[in-house]
């Protein structure tokens, strides 16, 4: 009896182990700051593969008001080297957008490394558009967007 159950647990062991380490392997992104000398916020963390992905955007436009913020559910995350592109459907918002709440977004950027003392700063870069537009991640940004002048973004590309 006791041998048919170490048996059986080695057998679940060895199943749960792929499903942990390919949950590990994931590219991610996270990553926090201001834009533009401190005038736009934003906060991001996103996990997975191109449509299997998942997380949230947060970007609030204090150059404009400090009140004007969008929340968006990250759907898809495209990881390219110190690139990335996420993009998903906004959830939350205090913008005024005909069409809400089928309003899509993409947020893109690039991670240089850590330090605000950087030479290359990281980049950071978000949009907002009626749903009549079929972006998503798949589509490669690049390292557009402003300089990330407080804060870091951190790419794992997994594997």
């Amino acid at each position: 009896m006791g041998r048919v159950l170490a048996v059986c647990a080695v057998a679940l062991a060895s199943l749960a182990l792929p499903a942990i380490a390919s949950a590990a392997s994931q590219p991610s992104v996270h990553g926090h700051g201001s834009v533009m000398r401190g005038s736009d916020r934003f906060n991001i963390s996103a996990r997975g593969v191109i449509a299997d992905a998942d997380g949230q955007v947060r970007r609030t436009l204090t150059s404009f008001d400090p009140n004007l913020t969008g929340v968006g559910q990250v759907d898809c995350l495209n990881v390219q080297g110190n690139n990335f592109t996420a993009s998903g459907l906004l959830k939350q918002s205090t913008f005024n957008f005909p069409g809400f709440p089928q309003t899509r977004f993409i947020a893109f950027g690039q991670d240089n490394g850590r330090g605000q003392g950087n030479q290359n700063p990281d980049r950071f870069g978000y949009l907002e558009f009626g749903s009549f537009f079929n972006f998503d991640c798949r589509g490669q940004r690049g390292p557009t967007g402003g300089n990330v002048t407080e804060g870091d973004i951190r790419i794992d590309p997994g594997g």
